[in-house]
């Protein structure tokens, strides 16, 4: 698992590279956990399943190995979050860093962070905030790798 950190200032000694947001602009985004809801139907699998806001990925570009991966995590309301992190990999597998439900301090930045496998390069982090305990609540989130 992961190791967690409040306000660190660890990653100010490293050399570290922020990554976008998939499907966003910038590489920090603000949320509201939604409730998820029943998509307009479709013909075909178009309609399967429930719209909600609770994933957000980050590319990891350039595409290179990096020696620790970390998430910044930023509650903007009090209550309890249902929090999970992980790396994704081309083979179709992840590896979870993070699971965690539990109240965090509003506006103190948690760092989550991860390391891979020697020969394991992930393309993508994923961050999945939500969870009926999460429903409104709003966080910050960015993702970096480092060497």
């Amino acid at each position: 698992m992961s190791s967690l950190l409040f306000n660190s200032q660890s990653t100010m000694a490293k050399s570290c590279k922020s990554f976008p947001v998939l499907g966003g602009e910038g590489n920090e985004v603000t949320k509201t956990v939604n409730q998820p809801s029943v998509p307009i139907p479709l013909p075909g699998p178009a309609s399967a399943g429930l719209n909600n806001n609770w994933n957000t990925d980050f590319p990891v570009i350039p595409l290179k190995k990096y020696n620790e991966y970390i998430i910044k995590f930023t509650p903007k309301s009090e209550g309890t979050y249902r929090v999970r992190a992980y790396l994704k990999y081309n083979d179709g597998t992840a590896k979870e860093i993070y699971n965690k439900e539990t109240s965090f301090p509003v506006g103190k930045t948690i760092e989550i962070k991860g390391k891979t496998g020697e020969e394991q390069i992930p393309y993508q982090l994923n961050i999945f905030v939500g969870d009926t305990v999460s429903f409104g609540k709003v966080y910050t989130i960015s993702a970096m790798g480092c060497v």
